[in-house]
């Protein structure tokens, strides 16, 4: 779950209307329900919770805009209510919010607001406080994990930059074309383009560029290479590194513009050599002019690759291309001092106390979800004093957000408890008597901290009424064990299992394991070639790890979305498991060793196709058809150096079976994981084992396309540098973005599927498998028969709290 970043607005608001199978049990005696957690952070707040456990104490305190249905559907009607068939039964959803759209140029979206909604504090909620939320997350200093700034939201920039529209407009549209002139785009005229990209400004911010991404490399990346001694970025002498000159050097050699001679110096685009003597060093202007070399075309005028070069190599927000748009509009005889602060969106408007507009350039299909975020009341976390719609004031000065921050550690809103205290490791709750469904029917909700370990036995002790602790084997037997019956569910304990929102992956580096371009076909039969060897021995090692708590997955999504391809699904296909020529490899009767010797094969199959010599049954040396291939091969496990994780034997019996054939595969399980994440972040892992968090809506864009990848391997424009696989496929980035132009389910489903058709195709990532996440209740203390019916990853057991009791004899 390391990589995928949770949409804040997205995760929370499922949270109480959706999953609490993330909670980790606690309960107190008599009227408290006492659930176990892991350890909090304090940061309390809606706004800028950071960890899943402390959005968990926020979410207990708050009511979002909008809820998820069993599937993680958005509910567009909460208000009204909507009824929903799952697993054959009809369910209702409501909620505080409701939502419309209109597709067009611009997206509009209506959103209207229960009436009667009352904070925990007894004050009304009305569509001002919604406004003040998005003021707050859309103002320039926020740094909360809430993603509305990433919305075109029209107006935005505007407010962001303190420039008016009619200069945020022409550059927009320069923007949209990349950096090549467009004579057939109305938004802007040739002289316009040229005082966009005027020479001075473009220079300075070339060298903006350098400097951010040497000030990144010097924080995130200096101390790791030299500690861990990584010398493919390191001058002969290290200690060279103390010397400014050589840090500079350093940067650009981890951000492939260079590597080290010895001791000296030679840039990767110009191939200037510097002796790193006196005053023959690179400096943060050479670098720049470097960066300008890989990406400018001297010969083409109608081009500029600066916003090419700001996405692809920058190494935070993207600098660039507002440092552009303040200096056109300075060229242009604009306001771009700030002296008068723009502090109205355009494209946010009250429409009534209860109903507000949002509109949007373009549409998007995950809007709907960074739009349902928490309504936190104003008069708390800003100043009534300072609202005041009609006057442009919104609860707080533009730019300070002090007031907002001062209530991080004290959450207050609509939700169904009032937060009374962090005390000892437990956060104490009452319950809110003014929560808009009916006030809870348990009166105290304890969060209480505790170690792993303890999680369980305290559940069966009766100190905690409910935990989720790490569901495996051994966990589940335990649980049989305490039950007369046998089972998971009997007189002591009473378990429920949802999908973990989420899968297990093996990952490939397609830079680091090929034999030609990424995305050669010879490429790709090598990374089938290992593919298929780790995908052959998935069920017997899931087994063994999970038993019936874990099942093995076919294609790289959560079974928990609804665009997870089916068995019974056309074009449905078991993974890596056709040879090079597209037969199947395995018979439904093969015995163990049968298909350990057809796995053999069909691996060699691959590794000849992807140019390896073969004589006597293995591979006798690399590829042939390029300069990066191998016979050795890397990969990495968080096994806390002891093994202790579900695919270590898979990877086991792959060394077995590459070694037989030629190939050596070195597993790397280091003791501490962050040597794992380090060599991700730097590029350097051949292969790695890890798993990925999912959000509710299956958009693939993070991950898989071209424009995310690994800043080390060259992302592009606004990169999140999840597609660690470089995967770059122009099919795939139009599948993902058409995808993202239609709101109908079948459609995008549809599309899906043919994405991680692509997917597989590359052999990038290996699927391996969906776990079970469980809540394990304490039978004397819990009233199990309160809770909802069919609960699902979206939809947990605490998704009621006005129904769901604690046990009469508690």
């Amino acid at each position: 779950m390391k990589f995928r970043k949770l949409i804040a607005t997205a995760a929370v608001f499922a949270l109480l209307v959706g999953s609490m199978a993330s909670f980790a049990g606690c309960s107190r005696r008599g009227s408290t329900l006492v659930i176990a957690y892991d350890n909090f952070s304090s940061k309390f707040s809606p706004f800028f919770a950071s960890t899943a456990y402390d959005m968990d104490v926020a979410s207990m305190t708050q009511a979002s805009m909008l809820s998820l249905d069993r599937v993680g559907t958005v509910i567009k009607n909460g208000i009204d209510g909507e009824t929903i068939k799952y697993n054959g039964t009809d369910y209702t959803y409501n909620g505080i919010g409701k939502i419309g759209y209109e597709i067009g140029a611009t997206t509009t979206y209506t959103i209207e607001m229960k009436q009667g909604v009352k904070f925990s504090d007894g004050k009304p909620m009305t569509i001002d406080d919604y406004i003040f939320s998005m003021y707050v997350c859309l103002d320039p200093t926020f740094e909360g994990g809430i993603t509305l700034n990433g919305l075109p939201i029209v107006g935005y920039l505007s407010y962001k930059l303190n420039i008016a529209n009619e200069y945020i407009g022409v550059c927009e549209s320069i923007v949209d074309d990349e950096g090549v002139y467009d004579a057939d785009n109305p938004g802007y005229t040739r002289t316009q383009y040229e005082r966009f990209f005027d020479e001075g400004a473009v220079a300075e911010a070339y060298e903006l560029l350098a400097q951010q991404i040497y000030d990144y490399v010097m924080e995130e990346y200096l101390d790791w290479a030299i500690e861990e001694n990584q010398t493919d970025y390191l001058p002969a002498d290290p200690n060279l590194l103390k010397d400014p000159a050589y840090k500079i050097a350093f940067s650009m050699v981890l951000w492939n513009f260079g590597h080290f001679d010895g001791n000296a110096f030679v840039s990767g685009v110009t191939e200037t050599e510097f002796t790193m003597q006196g005053s023959n060093v690179p400096t943060i202007a050479f670098y720049a002019e470097e960066i300008a070399a890989a990406y400018d075309d001297p010969d083409d005028p109608d081009y500029c690759g600066l916003l090419t070069a700001a996405g692809v190599e920058s190494a935070g927000a993207n600098i660039v291309n507002d440092y552009l748009i303040v200096a056109y509009t300075k060229a242009s005889g604009g306001d771009a001092s700030g002296a008068v602060p723009i502090i109205k969106i355009d494209g946010i408007e009250r429409l009534s106390d209860y109903k507000a507009k949002v509109t949007l350039r373009g549409f998007d299909v995950t809007a709907i979800n960074q739009l349902g975020i928490q309504v936190a009341p104003l008069h708390y976390y800003g100043d009534a004093a300072k609202y005041n719609y009609a006057q442009n004031k919104f609860g707080f000065d533009k730019g300070n957000l002090d007031i907002v921050r001062s209530k991080t550690t004290v959450p207050m809103g609509a939700g169904p408890y009032v937060f009374k205290s962090f005390k000892k490791g437990v956060v104490s709750f009452e319950a809110n008597q003014n929560y808009w469904d009916g006030a809870p029917a348990i009166k105290f909700v304890n969060f209480r901290e505790t170690a792993e370990g303890n999680k369980l036995t305290g559940t069966i002790k009766g100190t905690f009424d409910v935990s989720t602790p790490s569901f495996n084997k051994d966990v589940a037997n335990e649980i049989k064990k305490q039950n007369s019956n046998g089972a998971l569910s009997g007189d002591k304990l009473q378990t429920e299992l949802v999908d973990f929102l989420g899968y297990g992956y093996i990952g490939m580096s397609a830079v680091n394991v090929r034999v030609a371009g990424v995305g050669a076909e010879s490429s790709k039969n090598l990374r089938k070639a290992l593919a298929t060897v780790f995908a052959f021995n998935r069920d017997v090692a899931v087994d063994s790890y999970y038993g019936e708590q874990a099942s093995v997955i076919q294609y790289p999504i959560s079974n928990t979305s609804w665009a997870a391809p089916k068995p019974n699904d056309t074009g449905y296909a078991v993974a890596f498991s056709k040879d090079v020529n597209g037969a199947a490899i395995f018979a439904a009767n093969d015995t163990q060793e049968q298909r350990e010797t057809k796995v053999k094969a069909a691996a060699l199959g691959y590794l000849q196709a992807a140019g390896y010599p073969v004589a006597n049954g293995k591979v006798t040396g690399p590829s042939t058809l390029g300069v990066n291939s191998k016979t050795t091969y890397g990969i990495y496990i968080g096994g806390g150096g002891k093994g202790d994780h579900p695919t270590f034997s898979i990877l086991t019996k792959a060394k077995e079976i590459l070694n037989d054939i030629g190939i050596t595969l070195n597993i790397n399980d280091p003791n501490d994981n962050n040597a794992l994440w380090n060599a991700l972040d730097a590029g350097t892992a051949d292969m790695w084992c890890a798993a990925w968090g999912a959000t509710s809506d299956p958009d693939m864009y993070q991950i898989y396309h071209s424009k995310n990848i690994l800043k080390m391997y060259g992302g592009a424009p606004n990169s999140t540098e999840d597609n660690r696989y470089a995967i770059i496929d122009s099919a795939l980035d139009a599948k993902i973005m058409e995808a993202r132009t239609t709101d109908v389910q079948a459609v995008r489903a549809a599309l899906y599927k043919d994405a991680l058709d692509i997917v597989m195709d590359w052999a990038c990532e290996v699927p391996i498998y969906q776990r079970k996440e469980a809540a394990v209740f304490n039978m004397k203390n819990v009233d199990t028969t309160s809770m909802p019916g069919d609960i699902t990853s979206f939809f947990g057991w605490y998704a009621e709290p006005a129904l769901f009791k604690l046990s009469s004899s508690k």
